[in-house]
This record gives structure tokens, sequence and C-alpha cells, in this order.
């Protein structure tokens, strides 16, 4: 009912001088990218020369840069334990496709979301659901044989989002929204269905990012427990923030194809993952401005149902590879912190695995935005020699002031909330 009355809002005033109209005017101009940097720090105002920045950036992006084969990348995962689906979950991501999966994808589909490059929105999928779901399911098939989805299926608009807090005259300060193809990504959501009930035999406790049942809850109170929890005689303990630089953006595909085999997702599943990922193309939308049609060769897209499952996967590989060193490990998504004792000796070897990581992962960390705060040190100094910020009283997580003494942590959090 309600979006019945709002449907007739906008019908009857949506073009008068109306306050729905100014409603929707401001919010046109909050979306709008007045000024933007160049390479030499010269300021863009026409909407072409930004739409042009945006496009070389993101062009420049989604590029590959790794130079590791596949023999490199084995050898590093051969020191990581990684589970392995059974027989029997292999064989169900790998049974064939159905209808029913089909009309359960576009049943999940959510209304009023912003349509892919074709226009048409799920509203009309849904509605027309019974008839679309056999011809949808007879599509897939044949992409399958062939080895490639249609063109329009792979296509996306991106969108750009400002980041709180960022300098909006930045071009790094936006995050990339991918608009597609609702039919491309009722696909995806086939896919991202079958693979979400296996993910907790996969992906390790410490990831609690997008896997059912886990919460950010619990990174959050264990990190509580290691900061605020008297133990025994005290010794040199750290906690390491890690800033990982536009993470979604840069997975490696080749190393995230050899993740996922290593996980024995069986053949044909991995064929349909690939699928999305063999030429998609993207164009960037600034200020109503739409930039010429580029190729995308990393990344998962944010906006793809498949994305922040496998992303989910991805980091926590780091993980597996530092069992052998002095530290405990907790993930929320692509937010990483890292308990360290022992940091002297601990933090070089694990600056060197977590750059070579990044080497052929794409998982690359800002070091001068990360952060270590000292739950014990005997002696300060020792951490001013590495690369990443020290701060000795707090520092920020998942949204949270966490302050080194308990009796600063609520006036450090609750006042902003009720102001």
């Amino acid at each position: 009912v309600l979006t019945s009355l709002r449907r007739q809002k906008y019908f009857e005033f949506g073009d008068k001088p109306h306050k729905l109209l100014a409603r929707q005017l401001r919010k046109m101009e909050n979306d709008r990218i007045h000024k933007i940097k160049a390479h030499n720090n010269t300021i863009l105002t026409k909407p072409k020369d930004i739409n042009d920045r945006f496009l070389e950036f993101y062009t420049d992006l989604y590029t590959s840069k790794t130079t590791s084969d596949s023999v490199t990348i084995n050898a590093f995962l051969d020191q990581c334990e990684l589970p392995r689906l059974s027989k029997e979950d292999c064989d169900s991501l790998n049974s064939d496709l159905t209808i029913a999966e089909v009309r359960s994808a576009i049943a999940s589909l959510k209304s009023n979301k912003a349509p892919g490059p074709d226009g048409l929105p799920g509203e009309l999928y849904k509605t027309f659901s019974e008839n679309l779901s056999p011809y949808l399911l007879k599509l897939y098939e044949h992409a399958q044989i062939q080895g490639n989805l249609p063109p329009t299926l792979t296509e996306a608009v991106i969108t750009l989002i400002h980041k709180k807090g960022k300098d909006s005259q930045e071009v790094g300060a936006y995050r990339p929204i991918s608009l597609l193809d609702v039919d491309g990504k009722l696909f995806a959501k086939i896919l991202a269905n079958r693979l979400n009930p296996l993910l907790g035999k996969l992906v390790h406790m410490d990831q609690t990012g997008f896997i059912p049942n886990r919460s950010a809850t619990f990174n959050l109170r264990c990190l509580f427990n290691i900061i605020y929890t008297k133990r025994g005689p005290p010794t040199d303990l750290v906690i390491l923030a890690l800033d990982a630089e536009k993470a979604f953006d840069q997975i490696e595909w080749c190393y995230l194809f050899e993740v996922l085999n290593r996980f024995h997702f069986g053949n044909k599943f991995l064929s349909l993952i690939k699928l999305i990922y063999n030429n998609p193309t993207a164009q960037i939308l600034t200020n109503r401005t739409i930039s010429s049609s580029f190729r995308l060769h990393r990344g998962t897209r944010q906006g793809c149902p498949l994305s922040t499952l496998i992303f989910a996967i991805e980091p926590q590989i780091y993980g597996y590879s530092t069992k052998d060193t002095n530290n405990k490990i907790s993930l929320y998504a692509d937010d990483i912190l890292l308990y360290i004792t022992q940091p002297q000796i601990t933090i070089p070897n694990l600056l060197d695995k977590i750059n070579l990581f990044g080497t052929f992962s794409g998982y690359r960390i800002n070091w001068t935005k990360s952060v270590v705060m000292p739950v014990h040190m005997s002696d300060l100094a020792n951490l001013d020699h590495f690369p990443f910020t020290v701060s000795p009283e707090k520092f920020t997580y998942l949204g949270i002031e966490v302050t080194k003494q308990y009796s600063s942590l609520f006036q450090a959090n609750f006042p902003p909330l009720i102001e």
C-alpha cells in the first residue's frame, strides 16, 4: 500500500514545483562531483574532464599488476593447509542448473533498485517470473556450453559514492558500485545461493564478514577481551590494524581461481564462475556523463551477488600462511586485525609475508594508514622503525573507537552518537 501511495505521489508531483521535486533536485546536486584533481593536482571542473579522469583511474585500477605465474602462486599455497569440500558438497555445487534456482533468484530481487545498462528493473522479472524463467535457464545453459555469457550480461555501469571523511576532490575517495543487468545478476545469484551454505566449511572462524551465522560482534568481543582482561606476567603485545588498498577492486584472477580450485569447487562450478570473469566491461557514470567502455582484468564487482562470497575467501589465505608466526588474526571482510606477541621478532617476518602475499593476490596493504596500538610494550621506541603509525591510546575498528583503557571506551563512542 505504501509503495502504491509513493508511486501515486511521484506521478502527481514528480515534475511539478513541489517539495518532492525539490528533494530530487537536492539529491542530484549532492551526488554531483563538482571538482576533481588531475595528476598534476590541477582542478578539473568540466563534466567531460571529470569523467575522463575517473575513466583513466579505473582503467588502471582494473588492470592486472601481478607478474606471478601459477607455479609461483601454487608454491605459496602449498604452505597453507586449506580445507577442501567433501565429494557430496562438490557434487551439489556441480549439479545442473534448475528452473527452481532461477525462480528463487528472481524472488530474492529487491525492489526499487537501480537497473543495469539495459534499463530493465528487477520488478519486471518478478512480475513475469513464470514466463521468463525457462528462457533464462536456456540462456545460462547455452552460455555454459559456449564458454561465454552474452556481452550484455558482463557489462556494467559504474556509479560512484563518496566515502565519508575523504577528500571529495581525490579520485580515489569514491566507492565504485557496478550497476549490472538483472539477467547477469540472476546468474551470479544462482551461483551465490549454491556456495553460501558451504562457506562455513571453507572459511576459518577468524573471518566473520559475509558468512552466515557469523557477526562482527565476535571480532569486537575478542578484541575487548584481549585488551581489557588482566592476565599473568605481562608480555609484549601489540594490535596491528591493517588498511587494505581498494581490496575488492584489486583481487588478481589468476590467484583467485587457483585458490578456488584448492578448495575442491569442481571443474563445472569453476567454469560457471569464470563465465562472469570472461571479458567483463564497464563504463563510468559521473554527472550524467558516461564514459567509453573499458575491459576489466582483475577485481570483484561491488554490486555482484557473488562478489562478497568470493571476497570472504580471498584474504583469509593470509591467515593460513602466517600460522607459524606469533600472531592471531581477526577478519571482517577486508578489515584485518593482528594480535602480535614478541613484536620485535614477529613484525619483520609478517611484513615480508604480507608483502609477498600482496604481489600475487592483489591484496596490498597501505602501511602508512595502518595503525598499531601497544596493549603492553616495555619500550615503545622499538616500534618506531616500522612503516605503520603508532597510536598509543586508541584506534578505529569497524566504526568503533577502541581505547586502551576500558574507562575511556564509553566516552569515546557514545557522546558522538547522542549529538
